[in-house]
C-alpha cells in the first residue's frame, strides 16, 4: 500500500500508576507481544507500533489492527496486573480519511476509547489532520504567560537589557520545550 494512502489510527493509552523503575521492568514483555504480534505499523521491517516514553502511544494502519493491537496490550497488561486508564486515553486518525467517521475502539470490559482530533504528548500537541501536524498555540501561552509574569514583577523598573536576559532565561526554555 502507497504510504501516501495510508491513514494512521493512534491511541495514547496510559496505564496504571506504577513508580519508573518498577514500571520498566514489566514493560518490555509489552513490546515483545507487539512485535510478535505482526500488528501495527512496520519501517523496512522494523516495528514502529508503539512508543514507550512518558506516554505510550500505539501506531495501526487501521482501525481492525489497532482494536487487535489494543487487545494484545491488554492481554498482557492483564498478565501484569496492570490495566489501561481508559479515562485518560483517546484514539486519533492521520491521514487521507482522518475525517471519516468510525466506530470507537473498545477494550476488553466493553468500554470505549473515543476519537479526538488532537492529543498531547510529552508536551506536544499533535493535531488529526491529512498529514502529520502539531500545534503550537499551547507553547505560546504558555511563552506569553511566563512573559506577562515575569513582566509583572519587574515592570518598568528594570533596564530592558535585563528583561531580555530575564526572558531569555525563563521564558525561552518554555517555548523551547514545546518546539
Amino acid at each position: 500500500m502507497s504510504q501516501a494512502l495510508l491513514t494512521y489510527y493512534v491511541v495514547s493509552d496510559k496505564v496504571e500508576y506504577y513508580p519508573p523503575y518498577l514500571f520498566a521492568v514489566f514493560i518490555d514483555s509489552i513490546v515483545d507481544k507487539i512485535k510478535s504480534s505482526g500488528l501495527g505499523c512496520y519501517v523496512k521491517w522494523t516495528c514502529m507500533s508503539v512508543f514507550l516514553y512518558a506516554d505510550d502511544i500505539l501506531l495501526a494502519p487501521s482501525v481492525t489492527s489497532l482494536q487487535q493491537l489494543l487487545l494484545v496490550c491488554e492481554h498482557e497488561l492483564y498478565s501484569l496486573d496492570m490495566a489501561i486508564n481508559v479515562k485518560k486515553s483517546s484514539c486519533m486518525k492521520i491521514g487521507p480519511r482522518f475525517n471519516v467517521n468510525c466506530c470507537n475502539i473498545i477494550t476488553e470490559d466493553c468500554r470505549d476509547l473515543l476519537w479526538c482530533d488532537s492529543l498531547r504528548y510529552l508536551g506536544v500537541y499533535i493535531n488529526s489532520a491529512r498529514t502529520f501536524s502539531c500545534s503550537y498555540s499551547h507553547a505560546k501561552q504558555s511563552t506569553y504567560r511566563a512573559f506577562n509574569a515575569l513582566f509583572g514583577k519587574v515592570g518598568r523598573i528594570a533596564s530592558s537589557e535585563l528583561v531580555v536576559q530575564l526572558f531569555k532565561s525563563k521564558c525561552l526554555p518554555v517555548i523551547l520545550l514545546w518546539s
